[in-house]
């Protein structure tokens, strides 16, 4: 069985990223690193959530060149059902309203039985003293709460960085994103539906969690 791996919007900007502090340069080589050694079973998947916040980036070259690199993934379907669980976390403070797209990531990873949500937020998704409470909301909603790592964690390499100046790109993109889309589930639903029919989008079909012992 193959691992299904959502591929989150940090991954194909850090990948294109050309600023060349130490710390960005670092987590640049690793997820390139990570993206040129695919493990023999992984399935990576994506969204029209990571197109539409890549479009938003304003450097045009990196843009591109992040597009490029997801754009023959799969992408899983928004449906409204992903917007009401969005707003469910947004109520229950996993996520800060300001900035949805987080909350987005996470539920399409979950709804869909991912494996593995990789990305280098680490403030709000690969954060392990987030886990617990994420873990707590998702059992409630009869979810499974997939691994949140770094491309570093699948390398098994160890490094503390603490400079987030790409990831603030991505949330102010986010919070562009959200104060247009509102908290409305059926219009954030509509809005990445026709998302997808724009970019032509290879749909994942869900399928359902195998049971314990079978």
């Amino acid at each position: 069985m193959s691992v299904l791996i959502y591929v989150e919007t940090t991954i194909p900007s850090f990948y294109s990223e050309t600023r060349t502090e130490i710390s960005i340069e670092a987590r640049r080589m690793w997820t390139r690193q990570w993206w040129a050694n695919p493990m023999p079973d992984q399935r990576l998947v994506t969204s029209a959530v990571v197109f539409e916040e890549l479009e938003h980036i304003p450097d045009i070259a990196r843009r591109e060149r992040s597009l490029a690199l997801i754009r023959g993934l799969e992408q899983l379907n928004y449906t409204v059902e992903i917007a009401e669980i969005e707003e469910v976390y947004v109520s229950h403070k996993l996520m800060p309203a300001e900035a949805t797209g987080d909350a987005d990531h996470l539920a399409l990873a979950s709804f869909y039985n991912c494996d593995m949500l990789v990305t280098w937020n680490c403030r709000h998704l690969a954060n392990a003293n987030k886990a617990g409470h994420i873990r707590r909301v998702n059992a409630l909603l009869g979810l499974r709460t997939p691994m949140l790592v770094t491309p570093l964690q699948l390398l098994e390499k160890d490094h503390k960085t603490n400079r987030d100046e790409p990831l603030e790109e991505i949330w102010v993109i986010r919070r562009q994103i959200a104060k247009k889309l509102g908290h409305d589930p059926k219009k954030r639903a509509a809005h990445y539906q026709r998302k997808q029919k724009q970019l032509g989008a290879r749909l994942y079909k869900r399928e359902e969690p195998v049971a314990a012992g079978k």
